[in-house]
């Protein structure tokens, strides 16, 4: 899918991999219902395995656990991206389930998975990681440490 004019997701880059089957109309659905317009897209895919990881924000359920087709169309066809019979999206929810209660007060949620569900062929498990900004620093903190050692290794050879 080409962002290109950044339309569809602004903090993404120009060009998206998505299922082939979803519509224009459908990503746009389903961009809406995510927070910051971040809806699922692919960051990995195994050839072999058919296996892929998908990144993305949280759903805007809000209290009244609000739906939308067009994401829950998107999910379902991301399953079939996979050679797995049963078609399940496992979704990993790096928030604690606390806190991605607390976000439906603020409008975010996360999915309502399973049988009877709005989204039945995914499992959704929460990693309880308490602040990922804290982690995305600590990354961020190793990058840069690792810049630096490299620039004086380059500076003392």
């Amino acid at each position: 899918m080409s962002n290109e004019r950044y339309d569809l997701c602004p903090t993404y880059i120009n060009s998206i991999v998505v299922p082939g089957t979803v519509s224009n109309e459908d990503l746009y659905d389903c961009a809406k219902f995510r927070s910051s317009s971040r809806l699922p897209a692919l960051t990995f895919y195994d050839k072999e395995s058919t296996s892929s990881l998908w990144r993305c924000s949280q759903p805007l359920t809000g209290m009244m656990n609000s739906r939308r087709k067009g994401d829950e169309y998107y999910l379902r066809m991301i399953g079939f991206c996979s050679q797995n019979p049963s078609k399940t999206v496992f979704i990993q929810d790096s928030r604690p389930q606390m806190n991605a209660y607390g976000n439906r007060l603020k409008g975010g949620g996360f999915e309502d998975c399973g049988p009877g569900t709005n989204y039945p062929e995914c499992r959704l498990s929460f990693a309880n990681v308490e602040n990922i900004h804290a982690v995305t620093k600590s990354v961020d903190k190793m990058f840069q440490i690792g810049l630096t050692k490299s620039a004086n290794q380059r500076d003392t050879s």
